[in-house]
C-alpha cells in the first residue's frame, strides 16, 4: 500500500496528523481518508472537511467528538488514499475541473467504484490560506464588492468556482437522473 496526499494548503497542528491519515487509510480497505481543517485564525470554525448528502444538497460535518466520521464527499485539502484508487479509477479530471472542483468530482467517481469516505477529525490540521473562498462569490456583488459582470464572466471561465462546465459535471456524475435539474435551478437563481 503506498500512500497519496492531496493538495497542499494545508498545515499540520499535531504531528500525528498525517500519520494517522495514512495508518487509517492503510487499515481500512477501499477507503480514502481525509482530515478535518480548521481556520487558522479562528479554529473553532470549519474550513475544510467532510460532507454528507441531504436529500440533493451537502451538508458539512461538523464533529461534536474526534474520530472517524463516515461522509459522502470531501474537501480535497488534506486526503489520503491508496494508490490502487488511482490504478481503478484514473487521476482527478483536469480538463473539467482544471482548478476548483476537482477533488469533489473524483470522489464522486471513487464513491461509485466502491470507496468509502471518511472524515478524521481526531487531529485536525490549520488552513491558512483564504484558498476555500472564491474571489467573486455570488454574494459580494450585493456589497459592491465586485460587480455582476465580474460574476457572470466566471461562469465561462474553467479555472471558477462558477464555471458552468465544473457544475454541470458535479450534478450529472453525483445525481445522473435529476442532475441536470439540480444544475439549472443553481444557475437560474
Amino acid at each position: 500500500l503506498t500512500p497519496q496526499l492531496l493538495n497542499d494548503d494545508c498545515h499540520e497542528e499535531h504531528r500525528q496528523t498525517i500519520v494517522e491519515l495514512v495508518a487509517t487509510a492503510c487499515s481500512i480497505p477501499n477507503s480514502i481518508v481525509g482530515s478535518l481543517v480548521l481556520e487558522l485564525a479562528n479554529p473553532s470554525q470549519i474550513a475544510f472537511g467532510g460532507k454528507r448528502k441531504n436529500g440533493f444538497t451537502y451538508e458539512m460535518i461538523e464533529p461534536s467528538v474526534p474520530g472517524l466520521h463516515p461522509c459522502d464527499l470531501l474537501c480535497g485539502n488534506l486526503v489520503c488514499m491508496s494508490t490502487a484508487v488511482i490504478d481503478s479509477i484514473g487521476y482527478p479530471d483536469s480538463e473539467t475541473c482544471p482548478h476548483y472542483g476537482g477533488d469533489f468530482l473524483f470522489l464522486i467517481h471513487a464513491r461509485k467504484f466502491g470507496y468509502s469516505l471518511f472524515l478524521d477529525s481526531r487531529y485536525p490540521a490549520l488552513n491558512a490560506t483564504a484558498a476555500h473562498t472564491s474571489q467573486a462569490s455570488s454574494d459580494k456583488w450585493l456589497t459592491g464588492e465586485v460587480c455582476i459582470s465580474q460574476i457572470f464572466a466566471q461562469i465561462f471561465q474553467p479555472p471558477s468556482f462558477l464555471s458552468w462546465k465544473l457544475w454541470w459535471a458535479l450534478y450529472t456524475n453525483d445525481y445522473p437522473v435529476f442532475g441536470w435539474l439540480l444544475f439549472l435551478v443553481k444557475f437560474s437563481k
